[in-house]
């Protein structure tokens, strides 16, 4: 394995770690930029996606959330 292949493949971990703390926005900007050095690169492009997916979950969850304190907070008022 040459220097090129595993400074992509470093680069490709620290974007699984940041997805995995939460960090989408890093990961995903990291992801893209590993793909613009190699567009061929399996697994930036599988976890580029996956981080797609759980940022998208994330926001869901907080929306869902939201909604809930909006829905109790009215309904305290009603009682």
């Amino acid at each position: 394995m040459d220097d090129y292949t595993s400074a992509l493949q470093i680069q490709s971990q620290l974007c699984v770690f940041f997805s995995s703390q939460g960090f989408f926005k890093e990961a995903e900007s990291d992801f893209q930029r590993a793909l613009e050095l190699n567009p061929n690169f399996k697994d930036a492009k599988e976890s580029l996606n996956q981080t797609l997916l759980d940022r998208s979950r994330k926001d869901e969850e907080r929306l869902l959330m939201r909604i809930s304190h909006r829905i109790l907070h009215f309904s305290s008022k009603l009682s």
